[in-house]
């Protein structure tokens, strides 16, 4: 997770568990229940021990990454899996050029900008900024080209229109030109 400033929170890495579920499912048709179940069961250990060795070897400080919440975990990746056709529609406009679509982009793309827009639009007990952080972060983690910058931008996008006053709030010093 290379450049990436993750928050080692179980809500966090439920997030990234919810992305990486999504993709699998996304790329090969994967039986969510089963997709669901191995990460409770055995997959997460996996991911942390081979992340745990990518930070020691990058001199990270903090190598913890604590198990995916129980409950955002299902929670986003469901909520997604129902809503795949209507996210879309609700991300369309967010993205950068008119005639650009979300199935246009990689699969991982794809999972942080439903999963993040699911959140988004469902979870507003969650502030914007925790939710674009981490779903940002994420991207940070696995792109190191434009995609980044390309979620962020939609994100901001989303946000403005989804979350006028929490975004104004949270992002009170970001102007729009």
């Amino acid at each position: 997770m290379s450049g990436s400033k993750f928050n080692r929170k179980a809500s966090s890495s439920g997030r990234l568990a919810a992305v990486l579920a999504l993709y699998e499912i996304d790329l090969v048709g994967a039986d969510v229940d089963e997709v669901l179940l191995s990460y409770k069961d055995r997959r997460w250990k996996a991911f942390q021990t081979e992340l745990t060795q990518t930070l020691i070897e990058e001199e990270e400080e903090d190598v913890s990454l604590p198990l995916p919440d129980r409950s955002v975990l299902p929670l986003i990746v469901r909520g997604v899996l129902a809503e795949r056709d209507n996210l879309d529609e609700i991300l369309q406009p967010c993205l950068c050029g008119e005639d650009r679509r979300v199935e246009s982009f990689q699969e991982l793309v794809r999972a942080v900008l439903r999963a993040a827009a699911y959140e988004i639009i469902h979870r507003k007990s969650v502030p914007f900024g925790t939710i674009s952080g981490d779903y940002v972060a994420i991207a940070n983690a696995f792109f190191n080209d434009n995609q980044p910058g390309v979620v962020n931008a939609v994100l901001s996008a989303l946000g403005r229109k989804e979350r006028p006053p929490t975004l104004n709030k949270n992002f009170s010093n970001i102007r729009d030109n």
